[in-house]
């Protein structure tokens, strides 16, 4: 919970508390008044904003993400263009089986927690309603107005909790990227990221009580269109939410290579790692920049800066003039970028950086390299191999 929702519970708690106390020590009528006035209007306005937050958090045109070019724009389907990627149904597969213990205590404790969130409900009724025919004054006060807030505030803390707890048991449960690619004929999605933006939040239009990964976030459009994977860190005891994971204990390299030369797309988190940046080269190397759909993450605007600068290096190592055009793109707004077969950039801009708005960009970004009515030429060359990487 952000310190903003929490100052403005706190606020509201103590309006009706002021009412309340107001109303048992007969306070003038137009302090009571005024208590009432300011609870009425906070509450208006915070309704309104969380109405406008929902609907913007679901219409994609209100999000305004678009393709820098406005012909290209005008080609984009009504159906990314309307509904924001979240809306769509589709695509987490083969988490049906609950597998190894770990995933099955992670089920028995959020249904405990969900079990006593509705019990919390009649004790909490229960309690104000026995509060009404208490003669004490104080203790018929606390009863009234602290069972119900403890009730509400209990039920939302295990409904957080039931949240982490379901993310726990997926994350046992979730297969690795072997077993998904078995299951799925479909051409593997590959993530290339650094390993340090495994743990990057993304920050929503409308605050969470549980946060979800940045990589959580822009995979979902993708399962749309085949499996997801990614090469997992070292040592992890549990998956990450998002890609599907590979444990590779040497020559990862290889195991990346092998998965470019089948990918349908290729989705890269632009940073400046050599890793990052080996796993970019190669997909110049094998022809393969056409299928290739880089994200620029939040960020101060030096850190993007060296990063932007790292990536077209690979670009102008294959042609310096469009590596020059790149470095010329500006940063304010560029959500994602996709390459034609000519190397020329096509930016996917707008005018926030929230998950949603990278939701809208990797759809719009992966229906511009799946789709046939893309019109491009492809200069996708047979994948040649590098003997001396």
């Amino acid at each position: 919970m952000s310190a903003l929702q929490r100052g403005v519970e706190t606020w509201l708690g103590l309006l009706i508390l002021g009412i309340a106390i107001g109303s048992w020590l007969r306070f003038p009528g137009c302090l009571i008044n005024l208590f009432g006035f300011l609870f009425g209007a906070s509450l208006l306005i915070l309704i309104a904003d969380f109405i406008y937050g929902s609907i913007l958090s679901r219409m994609a045109w209100l999000r305004g993400v678009r393709f820098a070019r406005p012909n290209l724009q005008a080609g984009v389907p009504r159906r990314l263009r309307w509904l924001g990627a979240g809306s769509f149904l589709g695509a987490r597969r083969y988490r049906r089986k609950q597998r190894r213990k770990g995933a099955v205590l992670a089920l028995l404790r959020q249904r405990g927690s969900e079990l006593l969130t509705l019990l919390i409900i009649p004790v909490a009724l229960g309690a104000a309603v026995w509060g009404l025919y208490v003669e004490n004054k104080w203790i018929s006060i606390g009863l009234v107005i602290g069972a119900p807030g403890i009730g509400v505030g209990a039920i939302a803390r295990l409904q957080t909790l039931s949240q982490k707890l379901k993310r726990e048991r997926l994350r046992y449960a979730a297969p690795q990227a072997t077993e998904a690619l078995a299951q799925d004929p479909r051409s593997p999605i590959v993530i290339l990221r650094s390993f340090r933006s495994d743990g990057a939040e993304a920050e929503f239009i409308i605050d969470r009580e549980v946060p979800r990964s940045f990589e959580e976030v822009v995979t979902k459009p993708l399962y749309l269109y085949g499996p997801v994977v990614a090469i997992g860190r070292p040592g992890e005891e549990l998956p990450r939410l998002g890609a599907f994971r590979e444990y590779v204990e040497t020559d990862w390299q290889s195991r990346v290579r092998a998965w470019l030369d089948t990918a349908a797309i290729v989705v890269a988190i632009l940073d400046d790692t050599p890793g990052l940046l080996w796993e970019i080269s190669q997909v110049f190397d094998l022809k393969l920049h056409s299928r290739l759909l880089l994200l620029v993450p939040e960020g101060s605007t030096e850190e993007l800066n060296v990063k932007w600068q790292a990536f077209c290096a690979c670009i102008a190592q294959i042609d310096p003039l469009r590596g020059q055009t790149a470095r010329a793109l500006p940063l304010q707004g560029l959500l994602a970028v996709v390459l034609d077969a000519d190397l020329s950039a096509e930016p996917i801009v707008a005018n926030e950086r929230f998950a949603q708005y990278y939701q809208d960009a990797v759809a719009l970004g992966a229906w511009y390299i799946s789709s046939p009515a893309k019109n491009r030429k492809s200069t996708i060359a047979a994948p040649t191999r590098c003997d001396d990487v």
